[in-house]
């Protein structure tokens, strides 16, 4: 066939010791597997490092996790599409080679296989099936040097001669890897049968279990904050390594040189004030004519609050330190929760009944001249200005010559984390369960002329994706820098190292149901045994094919958030449950952080090290004593609450698909099969919709009472309501030959037996083919528009040349093709843009605006509750005016505008890829194989998220023109002048003087609450959401010019040129006699791993996007595999024992390999590559 179509035979995979497309794709064409080749996936929420696929992850709002299953690539282009018997699967569930016959790999789209499929290519598994009139059975164990364990037996049994036969298989599979403890555990049970009642008649049935609970280790090194606090050094070049904090002096001490840093108070209105002042003073850095006339600010900073430490101009900057006072924090070790406790600076905690006025519901106030004024009272004071700090790499912010992401790189140092031991994730975890049913007709219509197939295959599919850490920004290893508890006592955890889920922690639950039908019939017309001139008309293989795939996916995307607890505890946590709506999962502060600690070494010079792993926290329900501290009481104490994966309404969902679809092929064989041709029609239907979400004419707060119920959000009841379907249809073609002009002539054929040349020219064959497909999705996509995405789409083309020698025991083909990947649903910078920055900031910033001129005064506490769902004294009606104002002037005249465009947004990108490939195979003996393959492949990204550049383009000048004074009334401006300005006026939650909100254009703009009471934007971020403009240039920027970076660039990672060499011998005779050795050289070219940068002159010197021209590589590798094997018959010669050793890359020790760089040249991500594998295989044939 013109296509190129690789078949991988039971044989070599067991040669290989391969047990899934992973493992193959070491040693085929155009194909790179999870062993050689890392996902270029930038993380989430800042895209700061690369994104975990291999070990599994949900990268930000996905409801699929990555995995290893899919971290492969063909061609360049992507994932392939994968298939079993040639119905399409889900591809999450890899295939296992313990019931596989053999795998075909078809390079590139080809619509007679599939119409809808991946461009990239479609890799199928063809199962092993009940062979009539044959009895058998294996057994195979299998281990290796990591510790894994591995058992499978199979059987096939004839029950009825000619008529009935069974087969079976079982398999346990414990794969071990190097960084312990992890684990990839897989439980498989197959069953098939076949069933002849009728000579022409057979009957077919398969079943398929699968089970897998999997904790996979790390494959990069984490991003390295250890080194950053070790080698702590000011801005003036002094070292200050290792700095902590000692909350009960509210001093900075270097562990390195034992002198103090830093001083931390949180307030001028603290007693602790002057304190601070004569520490200031008293530097010797200090220059009196820096300070402001009130001593609050030095060199125009504040040096109250935690935004004085951590502001590189400031004083009393601390290298890489920040305040942290949101959520409750759990410290992790070993497995277990050890210690749960609330942060007390700046932490003011709610205590009294929900619906209690703020005067009695809080302890205390922060309004100066209050009868409780917390800083009116000493011991109040002193909790109160308790902080918790964190450390964070720094270096970056310091003279950086490049604009964007900062991206630091990741551990190197095997003495602080020695990535050959220790797995870092064991806090993340999946598992999956499955049942494969297939149930096939087939019928012999007209004896070798007419035959008809019929089938059905479902999948029933759930999992549960835990894999937290990393979710939203990548793994960071961290030193805690607390010397103490919240409580005063010594913080056991100081000096160790940890990683940490923060933000949204969630678990996502998947489930799928997939049924596909079809029927097909075959018409073999075979010509060539006339006797007439009509055998020139040759043989023929003519089908019709009709085929109908049903799939429903329900999405959960569980946040842990606190579910109930002892009455304070709920006070403090939880919502108002008084309130219709209320939810569980937006109460005060509604989720955690926790803290997954790596040592069992506290502070020393050996602070930081990794000498462990942490466990993690599996249970779905939690509960424990938060430590907190009662104010009335003036006390600590603890308050029982129970944490639950509740499930939350953001992205939970469901989705159906119906694909329709008719073929009809051709394979005609022609002029004595010197021409051998293939064509081929497909007509595809896709229909897809999505649970609806909430309706524009629904208002949030009645939307809520609908659909909440006891705080739990009731989305079986969401379920019911669906979108319109949205349709997708699509006429895909196949078109090719292979001509061997030659063959069969007689005067060619009497030369070919005694010359290769005549040999050579017998078999010489060119080969065309082209062919493509779509891949439509499985949900809905739109732009922002609102406009349905174009189909993803994309097509191939192969010329090749082929020829076979030495009686055909050596076949050979050169293949030159193009491929296109066109219109790939891509998130990208779009997320950021209509969701962070138009949403977030732009409409919380108009929603901040209507509460002033509806009468709001940001001054006082809770202010925002008449416009907040799920308040005590929440006006509904308030609420409606609120968001019908916001939706107008927010220039969409929908609130909700994002979410009712009736798919999930997003924009497109393409790829294109050109290359050359090489295939030998000979086998000088029989018991001789040898397989050689090479290629040549550049694949390069194009029109990447044209629809951001067109969003962007509206949006952005409403942003530029915003500005308070075109939409304040009179209220809302006479309550900004009481309070100090529009541009800075007095916020509740701000203790010093120095935080004021400012809303006068909205780029500067700070300190803004918005409808939910949230503050994204405040003067004292941790990091950098100072202003509205450097939220755009955090959030937004960096993945803008990543996306721009893209285009044009060849595919991160890939490797240009690759060379393999497969052998295997068997001794058939001598001393040697059932002995084998083989073995296989691979070698891959360097590959990029970034660019250097260059200036745009956008941005004045400063590097901010990618000189294409200047790409940075990695080294080439070469790979070696050897395998030997001893095969003997036992139990008087009634089983067939063959053991086989193979040794996996056999000349490596383990190592880092660098695969990103950034515009300096600076490798920062680090792929572990893990040293050579023995293995160790026994199998027994009977």
């Amino acid at each position: 066939m013109g296509a190129a179509i690789t078949v991988v035979t039971k044989q070599q995979m067991d040669d290989t010791a391969s047990l899934d497309v992973n493992d193959i794709f070491r040693y085929e064409l155009g194909t790179e597997g999870s062993t050689t080749y890392t996902p270029d996936v930038r993380n989430g929420n800042r895209p700061d490092g690369v994104f975990e696929s291999i070990a599994g992850g949900n990268i930000g709002g996905a409801l699929t996790a990555s995995t290893n299953a899919t971290a492969n690539r063909v061609r360049g282009l992507g994932s392939p599409s994968f298939a079993l018997n040639y119905y399409q699967t889900l591809p999450q569930i890899p295939f296992d080679s313990y019931n596989t016959a053999s795998v075909e790999i078809n390079r590139g789209p080809n619509s007679m296989l599939f119409g809808m499929g991946s461009p990239a290519g479609i890799v199928n598994q063809s199962t092993a099936q009940a062979q009539l009139n044959k009895n058998n059975a294996q057994v195979q164990i299998r281990v290796d040097d990591r510790g894994s364990e591995r058992a499978s037996f199979s059987f096939n049994k004839s029950l009825i001669d000619g008529k009935l036969a069974i087969y079976g298989a079982l398999l346990y599979n414990d794969q071990q890897f190097e960084r312990k403890p992890s684990y990839d555990i897989t439980r498989r049970q197959y069953g098939a049968i076949t069933y002849k009642p009728f000579k022409k008649t057979t009957l077919r049935a398969t079943i398929e279990g699968y089970d897998n609970d999997n904790r996979r280790p790390n494959t990069l090194s984490p991003i390295d904050g250890v080194s950053e606090w070790r080698n702590a050094t000011l801005p003036n070049g002094k070292f200050v390594g290792m700095p902590v904090y000692d909350a009960r002096t509210h001093k900075f001490v270097s562990l390195a040189t034992g002198e103090e840093i830093s001083m931390l108070v949180g307030s001028p209105n603290s007693y602790m004030a002057d304190t601070l002042r004569n520490y200031i003073e008293q530097r010797e850095d200090f220059d009196g004519t820096k300070w402001n006339a009130d001593k609050t600010q030095y060199n125009g900073i504040s040096i109250f609050s935690g935004n004085a430490i951590s502001d590189v101009n400031s004083i009393l900057y601390v290298p890489g330190m920040a305040t942290y006072n949101a959520r409750t924090i759990m410290q992790v070790s070993n497995g277990n929760l050890q210690r749960w406790f609330q942060p007390l600076g700046g932490n003011r905690p709610a205590t009294g009944h929900w619906n209690e006025p703020a005067a009695t519901r809080y302890p205390f106030s922060t309004t100066a001249g209050d009868a409780n004024y917390v800083y009116d009272n000493q011991a109040w004071t002193d909790i109160y200005d308790w902080w918790q700090v964190e450390n964070s790499p720094y270096s970056m912010s310091i003279d950086e010559p490049y604009f964007g992401q900062k991206l630091y790189p990741g551990v190197t140092d095997r003495s602080i984390y020695d990535w050959k031991k220790v797995n870092l994730l064991t806090m993340n975890f999946g598992s999956q369960r499955n049942t494969n049913y297939n149930v096939e007709i087939e019928q012999e219509i007209v004896s070798g002329l007419l035959h008809f197939n019929a089938g059905w295959f479902r999948q029933d599919f759930d999992s549960l994706q835990s894999y937290t850490v990393g979710q939203l920004n990548t793994t960071t290893l961290r030193v805690d820098t607390n010397m103490y508890n919240s409580d005063g006592t010594p913080n056991p955890f100081f000096g160790q190292p940890y990683v940490q889920d923060d933000a949204a922690i969630d678990r996502i639950e998947n489930s799928a149901t997939v049924d596909q039908y079809r029927a097909m019939l075959a018409y073999t017309p075979d010509f060539t045994k006339n006797s007439n001139w009509t055998r020139w008309l040759g043989r023929h293989q003519i089908m019709g094919l009709a085929s109908y795939l049903d799939h429903e996916q329900t999405g959960l995307r569980r946040r842990l958030s606190y579910g109930y607890g002892s009455t304070e505890g709920e006070y403090r946590y939880t919502s108002n449950p008084t309130v219709a709506g209320w939810k569980r999962q937006s109460g005060n502060g509604s989720t955690i952080r926790r803290h997954f600690y790596l040592s069992d070494i506290a502070g020393g010079p050996s602070a930081g090290s990794v000498t462990q792993a942490s466990g993690g926290l599996d249970a779905s329900v939690l509960t424990a004593p938060i430590a907190v501290y009662d104010y009335a009481q003036n006390q600590f104490k603890e308050v029982d609450m129970t944490m639950i994966w509740n499930v939350s309404e953001t992205d939970t969902g469901m989705s159906a698909r119906k694909l329709t679809s008719y073929s009809a092929g051709w394979t005609g064989y022609l002029w004595e099969d010197r021409i051998i041709t293939t064509a081929g029609i497909r007509r595809d239907i896709n229909r897809t919709r999505n649970t609806a979400t909430k309706p524009a004419d629904i208002a949030q707060v009645d939307w809520d009472k609908m659909y909440f119920s006891d705080g739990y959000y009731q989305y079986g009841e969401v379920f019911k309501h669906w979108n319109d379907w949205s349709r997708l249809s699509g006429v895909t073609n196949t078109v090719g030959a292979v001509v061997k002009p030659f063959l069969n002539w007689e005067s060619i054929a009497k030369r070919s037996g005694g010359s290769l040349f005549w040999e050579f020219v017998e078999n010489l064959g060119f080969s065309y083919n082209k062919s493509d497909n779509f891949d439509a999705p499985d949900s809905t996509y739109v732009d922002p528009f609102g406009t349905v995405l174009p189909k993803p789409q994309g097509e191939g083309k192969d010329y090749g040349v082929q020829f076979s020698l030495f009686k055909n025991k050596l076949f050979a083909r050169v293949n030159w093709f193009e491929s296109n990947n066109d219109n790939v649903p891509y998130n990208g910078a779009l997320e950021r843009l209509i969701y962070h920055i138009d949403t977030t900031a732009y409409r919380g910033w108009l929603e901040h605006i209507y509460m002033l001129n509806d009468g709001g005064d940001p001054s006082t506490t809770d202010w925002t509750n008449p416009w907040t769902v799920g308040k005590s004294n929440t006006d509904p009606d308030k609420v409606r005016a609120m968001q019908q104002w916001v939706g107008e002037k927010w220039g969409l005249n929908d609130y909700d505008y994002y979410r009712h465009l009736g798919g999930i947004v997003r924009g497109t990108t393409s790829a294109k890829a050109k290359g050359v490939e090489v295939s030998v195979n000979y086998n000088p003996l029989p018991n001789w194989t040898i397989k050689a393959t090479a290629s040549k492949v550049t694949t390069t990204n194009t029109n990447i998220n044209k629809e951001y550049e067109e969003w962007f383009a509206l949006r952005k000048p409403v942003w530029d023109a915003a500005r308070a004074m075109d939409f304040l009334n009179a209220t809302g401006l006479a309550t900004l002048n009481r309070l100090g300005g529009i541009n800075s006026y007095i916020v509740s939650d701000n203790p010093s003087s120095e935080a004021r909100g400012d809303i006068e254009v909205f780029w500067n703009s700070v300190n803004f609450r918005d409808a939910n009471n949230a503050t994204t934007i405040t003067q004292n971020s941790n990091v950098g959401w100072t202003t509205v403009e450097n939220y755009y240039k955090a959030v937004l920027v960096p993945n803008a010019i990543l996306q721009k970076d893209m285009e044009g660039q060849q595919a991160m990672g890939q490797r240009k040129y690759n060379f393999t060499l497969v052998t295997n011998y068997a001794f058939d005779r001598g001393l040697l006699k059932g002995w084998a050795v083989g073995g296989a050289q691979r070698w891959t070219d360097k590959a990029i791993i970034g660019y250097y940068g260059k200036s745009s002159g956008n941005n004045g010197t400063t590097l901010d996007i990618s000189d294409i021209n200047r790409p940075i590589y990695d080294d080439a590798t070469w790979y070696t595999d050897l395998w030997i094997s001893y095969t003997h018959k036992i139990l008087n010669d009634k089983v067939r024992m063959k053991l086989q050793l193979n040794v996996a890359d056999l000349f490596q020790d383990g190592e880092l390999k660098p695969m990103r760089a950034d515009w300096l040249g600076r490798p920062y991500a680090y792929r572990i590559i893990d040293s050579r594998q023995f293995i160790l295989t026994a199998t027994f044939d009977f």
